[in-house]
């Protein structure tokens, strides 16, 4: 009952189709030139399934705040563990991004010069460097790929685990939560965007609650313990559910309910799938293995849907194929990626630096 690895890599799996939907169908100008069915659903549901897709941002990043507090929780009684362990866990973040920032870096520039025409406008260098730390969003700095803005917020995450840590453990989890959500309103810090760090600081907060108080065995606990037909009728009742956060979110303004549409309802849904999608044979497989990619899918897919493959991946005209031939070209580039990295022996030139970084003898 434990919350497992295959768990997080079945939510990333789950994260992975809302990203790619999301970024194919939130709107009829994505395809505008193009004749696509939607066959067996129609175009207004495709679209508005593509839209609550933005979850993906929300999944994310709750599980790297869960992963992130169960990490912390272990050494944070130690004096001084914070400054260490803020320092590992950026590296380790840094070193699948800095592998495929630099092998695009280079490959784009050979294809069009991309990269020259996004950071040489204007502080060219400073650019590339904000961009390589995952700072490009934070400070508003061009981007060589625009789904890099969620670097920003990973980079933030891992700072603020053991402030969030902290708080949690003086005034406790509930108090910290009220806190998030009266102190903006104080000060009047209004909706600061769909890809801003403050907007998802909510979820950032209940992954490491759910963390800190193993509310994922708790629950499936406390489920499990029910009878049959008490089962059966809380599976009712979350199916209900699914369908009234999703009327919310899209009907909502997110610029006013923020914390409902980014945080309560992709709660939801996580734990949804984590009690009932997770036990589907073959579905929780074929999850975990588009989860153990997710990362590298999420970095690549953009220059596909964007820059190099727009009309070939529209041209496909069924929503489903051109979903599926998005993912497959950002699949295959996963493994071109992670072969890369065997060939360059990348694993131990990243060992020798981080143990340099950290003073690692």
């Amino acid at each position: 009952m434990k919350f497992t690895k295959e768990n997080t890599l079945q939510l990333k799996g789950i994260a992975v189709i809302f990203l790619l939907y999301h970024h194919l169908f939130n709107s009829p100008s994505m395809y505008q030139n193009f004749e696509v069915s939607f066959f067996p659903l129609t175009e207004r549901i495709v679209n508005l399934l593509s839209w609550f897709g933005k979850n993906c941002v929300s999944f994310f990043a709750f599980l790297s705040a869960y992963g992130l507090a169960v990490s912390y929780m272990k050494l944070s009684e130690k004096k001084g563990a914070a400054d260490g362990w803020i320092k590992r866990r950026l590296l380790k973040l840094y070193k699948g991004y800095w592998f495929v920032f630099v092998g695009a870096f280079f490959i784009c520039s050979i294809i069009d010069r991309m990269p020259i025409k996004v950071y040489m406008k204007s502080h060219g260098i400073a650019n590339i460097i904000l961009d390589m730390l995952g700072l490009s969003a934070f400070l508003g700095t061009p981007s060589m790929n625009g789904a890099w803005w969620y670097m920003s917020l990973a980079v933030t995450i891992i700072i603020i685990v053991p402030v969030v840590d902290c708080l949690c453990k003086k005034i406790g989890g509930i108090a910290t939560i009220v806190l998030t959500f009266i102190m903006p309103r104080i000060f009047g810090i209004g909706f600061q965007g769909n890809n801003s760090c403050l907007s998802f600081l909510f979820i950032v907060i209940c992954g490491v609650i759910f963390a800190e108080n193993d509310i994922f065995t708790k629950i499936a606990k406390w489920v499990q313990k029910r009878a049959l037909y008490y089962k059966w009728l809380i599976f009712i009742m979350f199916l209900v559910g699914l369908y009234v956060t999703f009327k919310l979110y899209i009907t909502c303004d997110v610029t006013v309910c923020t914390e409902l549409n980014y945080g309560i309802v992709p709660l939801l849904w996580i734990v949804f799938a984590y009690l009932y999608v997770s036990k589907i044979p073959i579905v929780n497989t074929i999850l975990e293995f588009i989860g153990k990619h997710s990362m590298n899918i999420f970095y690549v897919h953009i220059f596909f849907r964007n820059n190099y493959c727009y009309n070939f991946i529209y041209s496909f005209k069924n929503s489903f194929l051109i979903a599926t031939i998005l993912f497959l070209l950002s699949l295959v580039t996963s493994y071109g990626i992670e072969w890369a990295k065997k060939a360059v022996k990348y694993d131990y030139v990243w060992e020798k630096f981080e143990n340099k970084v950290l003073n690692i003898n």
